[in-house]
């Protein structure tokens, strides 16, 4: 019987040294809670948690019929002088799910349901006689969180090949592929980057038809607003189909300079180009309603126009304008100069005529005189 005594002695003492060491300790305690009876976590002794401390709980909520736990680190911030806590990873926070919070400055444990649940606290106290120090001596799970199946991160920058990232997220790799997205499965397999802020969101990725797209809605497949296709390598802005097209633009344009490369239509001015006579326009145009080689107004509402060919076209007709208006040119300096000749003509022929008019007086005269003279021979 005294071996017994010995032995169970010994063996408090042990789990004594084990969970209560000067720097570190743990301990567990059950708590009876729900929604509106929440419990204060106190330490193993009842005692309110020492502001000197920092706490890893572990939390579980017995007897229910569905998945719980969840982990909290605990600390005390002297600065503000109240507790703080974070949730490190956690099954949820609705119904029985364990939640730790801080009411009143005061680190209490709870559920959100309204029967009443024993929840079972597991604590790692670190006791490092200090209240100023940062709970990340935990390491990084401090900074990793995780709910449910989301893992996510709370301070700082991600650096994945980089030490020192100087944004939210850098990665520096030697491979030609330094990141890969990947979405398995799904009816809508769009695979997307959403770039997101408080009214808009956008996407960028491949669309189900495997281009490249870029729009505001993450079935990219029918709400693109820049696609490349993958097949041809054609870019469609405004449309998911650019089709043949290089660029495809369902819209207006604007640009400073637009260069465009085709064919010029100076066989005009060759020797060999028969000019439709003015009187061959004139017909086409009562009888078809627009220029020889330009589509008419229908034909361009069915199926637009190519800007190089039609460029082309119109300077065709510009040049058949210029030869049409130098030939004009030349007929006009004809008849100016057959009519400056008739000018002269007729200036000449008023002189011819004074000089016509001078010469019938003479001959008046002379008439005159001979009859003066006839008379004067008949006297004698």
């Amino acid at each position: 019987m005294k071996n017994i005594y010995l032995l169970l002695i010994v063996y408090l003492i042990t789990q004594t040294a084990y969970s209560q060491t000067t720097e570190q300790r743990y301990f567990s305690k059950s708590l009876s809670v729900n929604v509106n009876t929440p419990a204060e976590l106190t330490d193993d002794n009842g005692q309110s948690l020492n502001i000197n401390n920092i706490y890893r709980v572990h939390l579980v909520t017995r007897n229910t019929g569905t998945d719980t736990g969840a982990e909290y680190l605990v600390w005390y911030n002297d600065n503000s002088s109240i507790w703080r806590y974070r949730a490190v990873n956690i099954s949820g926070d609705t119904s029985n799910h364990p939640i730790l919070f801080i009411d009143n400055n005061v680190v209490k444990i709870k559920t959100n349901h309204p029967n009443l649940y024993t929840i079972k606290a597991f604590v790692e106290e670190l006791n490092t006689q200090e209240a100023d120090v940062w709970p990340n001596i935990f390491g990084s799970s401090y900074q990793w969180q995780r709910e449910k199946n989301s893992l996510f991160y709370k301070d700082g920058n991600v650096g994945i090949g980089n030490s020192n990232p100087s944004r939210a997220l850098v990665i520096n790799g030697s491979a030609a592929d330094n990141l890969v997205l990947k979405r398995n499965g799904g009816t809508d397999a769009n695979n997307t980057i959403k770039f997101e802020n408080e009214n808009v969101n956008m996407y960028v990725g491949a669309s189900t038809s495997n281009d490249f797209a870029i729009g505001f809605h993450p079935n990219l497949n029918s709400n693109a607003k820049f696609i490349i296709s993958s097949n041809t390598g054609n870019v469609g802005i405004g449309t998911t189909n650019p089709d043949i097209w290089k660029l495809a633009v369902n819209g207006e344009i604007r640009a400073k300079e637009i260069k465009v490369e085709t064919g010029w239509s100076d066989f005009v001015f060759e020797n060999t180009y028969q000019l439709p006579s003015l009187k061959e326009v004139e017909n086409h145009i009562q009888q078809k309603g627009h220029l020889k080689d330009i589509p008419s107004a229908k034909e361009v509402e069915e199926n637009g126009i190519f800007l190089g060919e039609m460029d082309a076209k119109l300077l065709q007709k510009i040049e058949e304008l210029t030869l049409y208006t130098i030939a004009q040119e030349k007929k006009i300096l004809s008849l100016e100069k057959q009519n400056s000749t008739i000018q002269n003509l007729e200036k000449e022929i008023e002189i011819l005529k004074e000089e016509n008019k001078e010469i019938k007086q003479l001959n008046k005269k002379l008439i005159e005189l001979q009859n003066k003279l006839d008379r004067l021979i008949q006297v004698k």
